[in-house]
Protein backbone atom coordinates (compact mmCIF):
# COMPACT_ATOMS: atom_id res chain seq x y z
CA UNK A 1 0.00 0.00 0.00
CA UNK A 2 1.43 3.61 -0.82
CA UNK A 3 1.13 5.31 3.03
CA UNK A 4 1.45 8.70 1.30
CA UNK A 5 -2.27 8.07 0.13
CA UNK A 6 -3.53 6.37 3.15
CA UNK A 7 -5.64 8.44 5.33
CA UNK A 8 -5.36 7.01 9.16
CA UNK A 9 -9.03 6.62 11.02
CA UNK A 10 -7.74 9.68 13.40
CA UNK A 11 -7.85 11.55 10.54
CA UNK A 12 -10.76 10.87 9.03
CA UNK A 13 -12.41 11.64 12.43
CA UNK A 14 -10.74 14.87 12.67
CA UNK A 15 -11.74 15.83 9.37
CA UNK A 16 -15.58 14.85 10.10
CA UNK A 17 -15.23 16.96 12.97
CA UNK A 18 -13.56 19.72 11.00
CA UNK A 19 -16.83 19.83 8.73
CA UNK A 20 -19.29 19.68 11.64
CA UNK A 21 -17.69 22.34 13.29
CA UNK A 22 -18.40 24.59 10.38
CA UNK A 23 -21.97 24.27 10.68
CA UNK A 24 -22.54 24.13 14.15
CA UNK A 25 -19.29 26.36 16.18
CA UNK A 26 -20.55 25.42 19.25
CA UNK A 27 -19.33 22.10 19.20
CA UNK A 28 -15.98 23.16 17.59
CA UNK A 29 -16.11 25.57 20.48
CA UNK A 30 -16.15 23.09 22.59
CA UNK A 31 -14.43 20.22 20.72
CA UNK A 32 -11.54 21.67 19.33
CA UNK A 33 -11.10 24.18 21.82
CA UNK A 34 -11.53 22.87 24.77
CA UNK A 35 -14.06 25.70 25.89
CA UNK A 36 -17.34 24.91 28.51
CA UNK A 37 -19.45 27.35 27.07
CA UNK A 38 -22.82 28.18 28.69
CA UNK A 39 -26.38 27.49 26.44
CA UNK A 40 -26.38 31.70 25.97
CA UNK A 41 -22.55 32.01 24.81
CA UNK A 42 -23.51 28.88 22.71
CA UNK A 43 -26.41 31.39 21.11
CA UNK A 44 -24.10 34.17 20.70
CA UNK A 45 -21.55 31.66 18.99
CA UNK A 46 -23.79 30.56 16.84
CA UNK A 47 -26.16 33.94 16.05
CA UNK A 48 -22.30 35.57 15.30
CA UNK A 49 -21.00 32.95 13.08
CA UNK A 50 -24.68 33.16 10.84
CA UNK A 51 -25.49 36.77 10.51
CA UNK A 52 -23.43 39.14 8.19
CA UNK A 53 -23.50 41.98 10.46
CA UNK A 54 -24.01 40.42 14.43
CA UNK A 55 -24.92 42.74 17.16
CA UNK A 56 -24.97 42.05 20.74
CA UNK A 57 -27.14 43.33 23.30
CA UNK A 58 -26.18 42.09 26.16
CA UNK A 59 -25.44 43.40 30.04
CA UNK A 60 -22.02 43.90 31.67
CA UNK A 61 -19.67 40.80 32.41
CA UNK A 62 -21.57 38.42 29.94
CA UNK A 63 -18.36 37.07 28.13
CA UNK A 64 -18.98 39.50 24.70
CA UNK A 65 -15.23 39.82 24.05
CA UNK A 66 -14.52 36.55 25.02
CA UNK A 67 -17.23 34.96 22.85
CA UNK A 68 -15.74 37.00 19.72
CA UNK A 69 -12.73 35.59 20.52
CA UNK A 70 -13.42 32.28 20.81
CA UNK A 71 -14.74 32.55 17.61
CA UNK A 72 -12.67 34.23 15.81
CA UNK A 73 -10.01 31.82 16.77
CA UNK A 74 -12.51 29.25 15.84
CA UNK A 75 -13.03 30.83 12.16
CA UNK A 76 -8.72 31.03 12.00
CA UNK A 77 -8.49 27.27 12.38
CA UNK A 78 -11.79 26.11 10.51
CA UNK A 79 -11.12 28.71 7.56
CA UNK A 80 -6.79 28.81 7.23
CA UNK A 81 -6.97 31.33 4.12
CA UNK A 82 -9.18 33.43 6.26
CA UNK A 83 -7.67 37.04 6.90
CA UNK A 84 -8.95 38.31 10.58
CA UNK A 85 -8.92 41.76 11.98
CA UNK A 86 -9.83 43.06 15.02
CA UNK A 87 -10.65 46.96 15.01
CA UNK A 88 -11.99 48.97 17.74
CA UNK A 89 -12.01 52.82 18.73
CA UNK A 90 -8.82 54.55 20.49
CA UNK A 91 -10.07 56.20 23.13
CA UNK A 92 -6.93 59.40 24.51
Amino acid sequence: MDKINEITEREKKLYKTFQYSKRFPAYGAKVLLNQDLALYQQDMIHRGWVNKFPTYCCSRRTGKSYIIAVMLALKALLYPEMKIGLVAPVYR
